[in-house]
């Protein structure tokens, strides 16, 4: 990648808030049916990104390796699962959560209330990954690597229709055509980025490309062609899946945009810390209550920014460094074990 990569974290921190504004101004009575399934075009973003930066990081190693495979699940468990964990003790002791058993079950990733209906969806998601990538591993051509997630996502499409999508289902069998959008968008970046084109036409892109998203916006459609809100949002996760993608290679190739969110210190915040943010914010927009319903929403964002910088600070990043230590242990060990085995093959000849 290129060095400066704090746009994707800023991309990252743009999806974060539009799902935190978009739960916090739907719960406004009279108002919220104008965001109807506007926090789902930010969960699209969070999918296409994480597929796009885990098939990317797959992509820079030589060859597929078991140690790969087990650094990788050690890195997602101990990213996810404490943070998780650690929200779901939250939200039984403020009662959003009333039963012992409903937090084994999500723990066990057998359920999703409220907005944790994503946490499994990732999570399977996580657990293919190394599968798929040792399929494209061992094709070991470009063009056929792509045409087989082409194919995947066709067949994935066509068994699971968006027509038929349940809302909020912990079944990733809906969304892994989104999940496939972003690893094909991961060949495709590997590829942009060795010819290193920054052109104003990306730009034009871009703001193109979020100018349509915005125009999707119920109260947008209302205010200017006159269409009654509804929640026609919500299961369209194949459409802006691809508008997504189409962004991110726009921000990629973009000479100023790009710029401005390698430099946004808010958006590089929020994205760093938009994990806790995601999984905190429900939780406190469920439990704080007001007359005034604009003061209200600001308090729920101001306590839900405070708790989650607490939760990042004490929870996330402790979890993510000691990751990296058992990972690092474990490749020294592996190291040493293999320097044994050459020693002793040396020994023996």
């Amino acid at each position: 990648m290129k060095n400066n990569t704090n746009y994707l974290t800023s991309i990252r921190g743009l999806a974060c808030l539009m799902v935190v504004i978009a739960h916090i101004i739907s719960v406004i009575p009279g108002v919220g049916k104008n965001v109807s399934g506007c926090g789902k075009i930010g969960v699209w973003l969070f999918f296409i990104l994480s597929a796009f930066l885990l098939t990317f990081q797959w992509l820079n190693k030589e060859d597929f390796k078991i140690k790969d495979v087990i650094e990788f699940y050690i890195k997602r468990i101990f990213r996810i699962f404490p943070c998780y964990i650690v929200t779901l003790i939250i939200a039984f002791l403020v009662g959003y959560i009333t039963e012992p058993k409903t937090v084994m079950k999500h723990i066990l990733l057998m359920e999703g209330m409220g907005h944790f209906w994503t946490i499994p969806v990732e999570f399977i998601f996580y657990i293919l990954v190394p599968i798929i990538m040792f399929t494209i591993y061992k094709i070991r051509n470009e063009k056929k690597s792509i045409l087989f997630l082409i194919i995947l996502f066709m067949i994935s499409a066509i068994l699971s229709p968006y027509t038929l999508y349940e809302e909020n289902s912990i079944n990733i069998r809906w969304y892994l055509p989104v999940f496939l959008m972003g690893m094909i968008l991961a060949f495709i970046y590997q590829k942009s980025e060795k010819r290193q084109k920054q052109q104003v036409i990306y730009d034009v892109i871009f703001f193109v490309m979020m100018l349509m998203m915005t125009l999707s916006i119920p109260y947008v459609r209302n205010l200017i062609f006159k269409i009654e809100p509804d929640s026609y949002l919500l299961n369209k996760y194949l459409y802006f899946g691809l508008a997504w993608s189409i962004v991110i290679l726009a921000i990629q190739n973009s000479k100023y945009v790009i710029d401005y969110l390698n430099q946004s210190k808010i958006l590089i915040y929020i994205g760093k810390i938009s994990f806790s943010l995601y999984l905190i914010h429900f939780i406190v927009l469920n439990k704080i209550k007001g007359n005034n319903v604009w003061i209200n929403s600001l308090l729920i964002f101001i306590i839900s920014m405070v708790i989650a910088i607490i939760m990042n600070q004490l929870v996330e990043q402790p979890m993510i460094r000691l990751a990296k230590r058992i990972n690092k242990k474990l490749g020294k060990e592996k190291k040493e074990e293999d320097n044994g085995k050459i020693q002793k093959n040396r020994n023996f000849n």
